[in-house]
């Protein structure tokens, strides 16, 4: 060994004992051993390791010890306080690195005591989700499924890098997916988009499972599934990929594949396009149903068609096309399609009506137009296109500037009304509608008229609550409220009319979102007046259930019953 490769090491391990507390590091000897080895002398190491021990430990033993008189876990502190700086602090390929170089061995009976202490469990958990890549904390989360934490495994919002691990959370991801009605599969397939996308193998490996799904139950949610995988990974940046594996997995003509991918890049209507897909979908034999049975392709041509554009003119031509392919996605069945060619031209000729209607459209009664309208809402793509050109006309015109009237409901208001009874399925995208307006403040109105809007707008969200979809309403206002977004007068109103309408018995979500949204208003005199009575009745209501609500619901309930008195 060269006498600089000597002076390095010495310098390394002086720093090793120098550190604070390294008489009591685990391999404080082996360091001494190899720091007398390079030519370092005994008197220096026991300098060292004298001048850096500060007494840490024994000083927090001492301190457990004065503190037990006054029941305070001074263990679970300190853990908690370690926690935090290893979480915070930990680097991955640091500590892999110094596992693969053979550094340090981690013993069994270690790792026994990682697998086996719940708290460190959890910490393992909290950084396999921050370093999903990381070989020690793979190692480690498998050794705690193989030891029988299968069930904690599988709730973590990673896969890791071990199929072990991919496979648990997959499983229990699709079941929380695939058991959730249609209101509340919303929120579980954020989280579930969310993990399949995080690294791109897994992306692949879910997409191709769906399709293999799909063909062999010919289940149309995991169509649903699929597009919103592909939609979360366009968001990370992944398009190639979505790109390149949806077009792998499709089996139709290469031409209907690159007339669809050259709408989908170019994001606007190009005629030639419209033109090769409309011939294919209108032959004796079309192609398969799936390439334009597609959500988003669908709003895509019902946004060109019905949402009016200055800067794009759409040819008659072209408009009546894609007026076909819509009727055809949306009507057409391929197991009898004989029997769907007449529901194919009814929704066609609605389609077309509607647009006739919607571009005569004027003035705040639509120019006599309404009863055409109000028919076409029976048809549910129909529905979807008044949906969009409704959004357009209270978004993007001056309608509520010229026709707005504090004493009136506004005709577009009513026309959503409409679309949540009679299309249920459009629920959720009347409530987007709703959520984009509220907060929208229009130039020229004074504080009582915009007052008088909002107060309209939250009529809207009264009327989606009473017809089943509660729970997202109240999610949204309890959100919104924490945020001060939304006037608290407008809150009261809102759960003095869902108060009104509601009758015992209730759920734990309803009451722990109520009680949630009361809590933080109950004190505010002004608006509170002429609600207690209603609030201290649901309060008594809820109460009757205490077998099954928990602690902290008990306690709001009776913090808001002592406002009531």
């Amino acid at each position: 060994m060269s006498q600089s490769s000597e002076q390095m090491l010495l310098s390394q391990y002086t720093q090793a004992l120098s550190a604070p507390d390294a008489v009591l590091e685990p391999n404080a000897a082996n360091v001494v051993d190899d720091f007398l080895f390079v030519g370092g002398r005994p008197v220096d190491a026991v300098s060292a390791l004298s001048q850096s021990y500060t007494g840490l430990a024994a000083m927090c033993e001492e301190l457990c010890q004065t503190a037990e008189p006054y029941n305070i876990d001074c263990q679970a502190l300190f853990r908690e306080q370690i926690t935090g700086v290893l979480v915070e602090q930990f680097n991955g390929a640091a500590v892999d690195s110094t596992l693969t170089d053979g550094k340090v061995d981690i013993s069994e009976e270690a790792w026994q005591g990682f697998v086996q202490e719940p708290h460190w469990r959890q910490m393992i958990y909290r950084l396999l989700e921050r370093h999903p890549r990381s070989e020690f904390l793979n190692t480690a989360v498998v050794r705690m499924a193989q030891a029988g934490y299968g069930h904690e495994v599988s709730q973590l919002k990673t896969t890791g890098n071990h199929s072990e691990i991919l496979n648990l959370v997959l499983t229990n991801a699709f079941l929380n997916v695939m058991t959730k009605d249609d209101v509340e599969v919303d929120d579980t397939l954020e989280d579930f988009t969310h993990l399949c996308t995080e690294q791109e193998h897994v992306y692949i490996y879910v997409q191709v499972l769906l399709w293999r799904l799909k063909n062999k139950y010919s289940d149309i949610s995991m169509t649903r599934l699929a597009k919103a995988l592909e939609r979360m990974a366009s968001r990370k940046g992944h398009q190639e990929t979505v790109d390149f594996l949806a077009n792998h997995l499709s089996e139709g003509p290469s031409e209907l594949k690159k007339s669809l991918q050259s709408l989908k890049q170019n994001k606007r209507i190009i005629p030639s396009d419209i033109i090769t897909i409309y011939r294919l979908y209108s032959s004796e034999n079309p192609p398969a149903l799936t390439f334009i049975r597609d959500f988003d392709l669908i709003n895509f041509f019902l946004k060109a068609v019905y949402v009016p554009d200055p800067s794009v003119i759409l040819r008659p031509d072209t408009a009546e096309q894609i007026i076909y392919l819509i009727a055809h996605a949306t009507e057409f069945d391929d197991v009898s399609p004989k029997d769907h060619y007449s529901d194919i031209e009814n929704t066609r000729k609605i389609l077309l009506d509607l647009r006739k209607s919607l571009n005569e459209a004027r003035g705040d009664t639509f120019s006599g137009q309404l009863e055409n309208i109000l028919n076409a809402i029976s048809t549910p793509v129909a529905s979807l296109a008044i949906l969009h050109w409704l959004e357009h006309l209270i978004t993007e015109t001056e309608y509520f500037e010229t026709y707005f009237r504090s004493t009136e409901v506004p005709l577009p208001m009513l026309l959503l009304d409409e679309i949540v009874e009679r299309q249920p399925a459009q629920q959720p995208l009347v409530f987007q509608v709703i959520k984009n307006c509220l907060p929208k403040r229009y130039t020229g109105f004074a504080h009582e008229l915009h007052a008088a809007l909002q107060r309209r707008w939250m009529e809207r969200l009264v009327h989606l609550a009473k017809l089943g979809y509660v729970i997202p309403v109240l999610q949204y206002m309890r959100k919104e409220s924490f945020n001060s977004k939304i006037d608290t007068s407008l809150t009261v109103h809102l759960i003095t009319e869902l108060l009104t309408s509601m009758a015992p018995p209730y759920s734990t979500a309803l009451v722990d979102l109520i009680t949630d949204i009361l809590c933080p208003i109950v004190g505010t005199r002004q608006v509170w007046s002429g609600i207690p009575k209603l609030v201290s009745t649901f309060c008594i209501a809820a109460k009757k259930d205490a077998g099954e609500l928990d602690a902290f619901i008990e306690k709001k309930i009776l913090y808001i019953l002592a406002w009531t008195i």
